[in-house]
């Protein structure tokens, strides 16, 4: 690929760098190596992570730009620049870290567009989203055990990737496997990392102007200014890319390192020196935070908002005396049927029957409760004076994806027996040069401050011209606003069970009127842009642990939308809007003390929204059969070759064109 004033030849380069990024070797070969620099937890993990990330960005400019040379983890930048003017790429990809989503979009619409032009613009200095490799750090792990983080076309198998059965991933596998999925599926060489975009205004013909500054040097301190003229857009900056630091009363006074979760792999030595560390924040973040410290010997003070959401749930990767893995329950048929749905199933009279009677109601309410009893037992909350405060304020039924799983190599709760970590329920009022200052009149010693305090959900990347802004599906939702008040009205009579809702922090009710949320046609789609078919979003919704099954049946869908190939007549503006509107303002409810204000929070949603997608692309819903229809849990390996099964049924062979 060669770059000048922004405009894209997507000849092949003139060296075959791609085979050289450790994992599985180029497209056509899904033949793979094992990286003896990197061993699977529980094979004892020991990871270069400094060398991982210079090799990672030093391999991929050399595939975009020319030689690179390294010294160590030092890089030493020389670049060529290409004379040729180019006509306007088919499809890009704006993404402040590309990961999961700006994966499954540029594999997808290459594979059914193989000569589209197809440039990806990620501010990133390597690939990977929140995998990527500057943001690795040792004792980092998913949420999710092996097998369970994977495209279904391309296995993270253990003799490429090394992660035994039942494990949680490493960082640095994750982000390994991301790179040998975009060099197999050929993204790999479209990626222009260190890229970061700085409006795209939309041209009278349609197309999108999008400038950029392209980072040179190790510290990004010379910024070289480019455009290029693309036909379509998908946005797939992700719900983790915009970190959300609250403004505190002294932030310009604190004399400490004080950074968001974001970021720590870069105060890794600043935090190796610190006495006191305090975190802030409830989420599984958080929690990551206080046991990346604590584990090495370092005091934590960890701070959680009284007047918010309280502490996230944690729960074991298996739960209740059948030892079910909990990340499989959601995506189980039959639990499903246990939450309230905007989405149609196959199953109403099932859902009317548990959720339009009070007796199916209490048994609901039974039920959750048990569950809610069970996890706090099973993960002995009540061991220690300390962890009982970290007992979540509300039921699961509300909590949505703001869930975390006991990861961690060691036990994170016998920190807090060692007296390395103390909990505080209060609200940080101000700081000062050395000091933390809370509600509670409690003062807090501070060598270190790490925000662990979520993302901003507002598009990251400004849309121009301004008086586009109405028009992209994303604002505040206040209830005084007759358009809300009325759709609030509609899921209260649908859906009576969600007027009961749970209590939570004295702040959350403003926050949830004031924060941006999205109303997207199948999350997707501003209702605007249906009719001219230029841009989509990829990412929106907040989906916890099955990101890879609705990131790949997305991905699908917004392809089949970009070339007017869905098997359903789109509706209108004005009732795609509606239909959005109804969706965010369900899930403002359902996920009340999870993303719900801000987007489509699903987890027993998963199944029914993927079969909305399905049933808008004209494929098999029910993959199944029989009892395992019901009871069995769904997943990548059920759409395995999906993109394929929709080609054959569009007629466009093997090799599609669109």
């Amino acid at each position: 690929m060669r770059v000048k004033n922004g405009r894209v030849d997507q000849q092949k380069p003139d060296r075959e760098t791609v085979n050289d990024v450790p994992g599985r070797k180029g497209r056509s070969d899904r033949s793979c190596r094992r990286d003896p620099g990197v061993e699977a937890r529980g094979a004892g993990a020991k990871t270069k992570i400094d060398d991982a990330i210079a090799m990672s960005i030093i391999q991929h400019l050399n595939n975009l730009y020319g030689q690179y040379d390294t010294v160590g983890s030092n890089i030493c930048i020389s670049r060529t620049h290409s004379k040729e003017q180019n006509p306007p790429v088919d499809l890009d990809i704006p993404t402040s870290y590309f990961g999961l989503f700006g994966l499954a979009v540029a594999k997808t619409y290459l594979q059914v567009n193989p000569s589209a032009r197809l440039l990806v613009l990620d501010s990133g200095k390597s690939l990977g989203g929140t995998w990527c490799a500057e943001r690795l750090y040792d004792d980092l792990y998913t949420n999710n055990l092996v097998g369970m983080v994977e495209f279904g076309d391309f296995p993270m198998d253990f003799e490429t990737f090394g992660v035994p059965p039942n494990a949680h991933v490493p960082g640095l596998v994750m982000h390994k496997y991301f790179t040998a999925y975009a060099q197999h599926f050929g993204v790999y060489e479209r990626i222009k990392l260190r890229s970061t975009v700085t409006s795209a205004e939309l041209l009278d013909g349609g197309e999108w102007l999008i400038k950029y500054d392209i980072e040179h040097g190790i510290d990004g301190e010379l910024a070289e200014k480019q455009e290029l003229i693309a036909k379509r857009m998908v946005l797939a900056t992700g719900a983790t890319s915009a970190p959300n630091i609250p403004n505190i009363k002294g932030n310009d006074e604190f004399g400490g390192h004080a950074f968001h979760f974001k970021d720590l792999s870069l105060h890794r030595k600043d935090l190796s020196e610190a006495n006191n560390v305090v975190v802030l924040g409830g989420s599984k973040s958080a929690t990551d935070a206080v046991y990346y410290n604590a584990s090495k010997g370092i005091h934590v003070d960890w701070v959680i908002r009284e007047s918010g959401r309280g502490p996230a749930w944690l729960v074991n990767s298996y739960v209740s005396p059948l030892k079910l893995q909990f990340e499989k329950l959601s995506t189980t048929r039959f639990m499903t049927f246990l939450s309230p749905c905007i989405y149609a199933d196959a199953y109403p009279t099932i859902r009317r029957l548990l959720h339009d009677t009070r007796i199916g109601r209490a048994l609901l309410r039974g039920f959750f409760g048990m569950i809610d009893h069970g996890s706090i037992k099973e993960s002995k909350y009540n061991d220690h004076p300390e962890t009982k405060k970290l007992i979540p304020h509300g039921s699961t039924v509300w909590i949505g994806t703001t869930v975390g799983i006991f990861n961690h190599p060691t036990d994170l709760f016998s920190l807090f027996h060692k007296d390395l970590v103390h909990v505080h329920i209060a609200d940080v009022t101000s700081l000062s040069k050395s000091s933390v200052h809370l509600s509670n009149n409690t003062t807090l010693s501070a060598d270190a401050l790490i925000y662990a305090t979520g993302w901003s959900h507002a598009p990251s990347i400004p849309i121009l011209p301004a008086s586009l802004g109405p028009k992209l599906a994303v604002g505040p939702a206040p209830p005084t606003d007759p358009t809300i008040a009325a759709a609030d009205a509609e899921i209260m009579r649908r859906f009576p069970e969600l007027a009961d809702q749970p209590p939570r922090g004295a702040s959350v009710d403003h926050e949830h009127a004031m924060e941006p949320a999205y109303r997207a046609y199948r999350n997707a789609v501003p209702p605007a842009f249906l009719l001219s078919r230029n841009l989509a979003y990829c990412g929106l919704a907040a989906i916890g642990l099955r990101g890879f099954w609705i990131a790949e049946i997305q991905a699908l869908w917004i392809a089949a939308f970009f070339a007017g190939k869905l098997s359903v007549e789109l509706p209108g503006e004005e009732e795609a809007a509606r239909q959005a509107l109804l969706e965010s303002r369900f899930f403002r409810y359902r996920a009340c003390n999870g993303l719900g204000a801000k987007s489509a929070d699903m987890v027993f949603e998963i199944v029914p929204f993927i079969d909305t997608l399905c049933r808008d692309l004209g494929i098999e819903t029910k993959r199944k059969g029989g009892w395992r229809e019901i009871f069995e849990s769904y997943g990548v390996r059920d759409y395995t070759g999906v993109v394929e099964e929709w080609m054959t049924k569009e007629k466009l062979g093997e090799v599609g064109e669109l």
